[in-house]
């Protein structure tokens, strides 16, 4: 073999072990999360609590981001309606796919099945352009999740993740000064999976106005992987005799959303998304849409009276839906 052939082959050795390093250093650190991966894995664990206690059904499953985790009630909701009920909100960086997969084994039989969505994740991709919470439960605490993934996926989301993130999850297991727990999530969560911390304001009516949501306001495109997660997760329940609803996410008011018709498209598109789905919409937007004085520390976060604003419109318009429990 002549010289100038060798330098292919050699290159092609070196991309090919310098991978294999890369893969082999990603499943070291599987057990030394990083702070964000440790906070957001606390969330998920009280989540999984909460579903284990629910165990009656049917009942009411509220499944989102954040948006849900900061905007719903499920125990006032049980009370105004006499129907069990759960929060299953997430971190939205966690991804669509990740939070339906963790809530999986824990449906049942007649349960209800509530979508709120944030509208991030209708664009939502595997691999690629993700959110670096997805990446780092994945190369984490939630890396058997990763392994479930197609293989291609598998490699780009480890081509994703940045180097920081390796030398960040090996300081944190070796830091002796600092223990990891002191990076789980401080909100007070309550056995339904509510946050009860959320009191008062934290942020003002300027900040709230600063800016709209980019993937509300742009034209909406639904990515071919969110259709496929949302397709196959109706199914799964189709089949196992769940129901399932979408509605929309609370999220600030803010002026650019009303008399937008790019807004409006996107709204459109998504009721017809799920209609095409033979999934039933409840709610307008705007019921969702609230005033300054409602949130807590983010354009979808609400605060303890919001909360119960936005829980005592679910309870009107899901009554259709509730079979009596006595």
């Amino acid at each position: 073999m002549s010289s100038r052939a060798k330098y292919p082959l050699t290159f092609a050795t070196g991309i090919l072990l310098g991978l294999a390093a890369w893969e082999w250093a990603l499943r070291f650190v599987r057990d030394k999360p990083v702070p964000n991966a440790i906070f957001t894995q606390s969330i998920v664990e009280s989540k999984l609590r909460a579903a284990e206690r629910t165990t009656s059904a049917p009942r009411a499953v509220f499944v989102g981001g954040s948006n849900v985790l900061f905007g719903v009630d499920s125990e006032r909701f049980t009370r105004e309606t006499n129907y069990p009920s759960l929060n299953f909100g997430c971190a939205a960086g966690m991804g669509p796919e990740l939070i339906l997969d963790l809530l999986l084994p824990y449906l049942n039989k007649g349960d209800l099945v509530v979508l709120h969505w944030e509208y991030e994740h209708y664009g939502f991709t595997r691999s690629g352009s993700v959110d670096l919470t997805y990446l780092n439960l994945l190369i984490g605490p939630q890396a058997n999740f990763k392994d479930q993934l197609p293989w291609l996926d598998r490699r780009l989301i480890s081509l994703s993740v940045p180097f920081s993130q390796l030398r960040v999850a090996i300081e944190t297991r070796i830091n002796p000064y600092v223990d990891s727990g002191a990076y789980r999530c401080t909100w007070v969560l309550d056995d339904g999976g509510n946050v009860r911390s959320n009191i008062g304001r934290t942020i003002t009516e300027e900040e709230l106005s600063d800016g709209p949501l980019n993937s509300l306001i742009s034209e909406l495109e639904i990515s071919s992987d969110a259709k496929k997660i949302f397709v196959d997760f109706v199914r799964y329940c189709r089949d196992r005799g769940i129901r399932v609803i979408a509605s929309w996410p609370n999220l600030y008011a803010h002026p650019d959303y009303f008399a937008n018709d790019v807004l409006e498209g996107n709204l459109l598109e998504i009721r017809g998304f799920w209609k095409s789905l033979g999934v039933p919409t409840v709610g307008d937007p705007e019921d969702s849409m609230l005033t300054a004085e409602f949130f807590y520390d983010t354009s979808y976060h609400l605060n303890a009276k919001g909360v119960a604003l936005r829980t005592q419109k679910l309870v009107e318009e899901l009554k259709p839906w509730l079979n009596p429990v006595d």
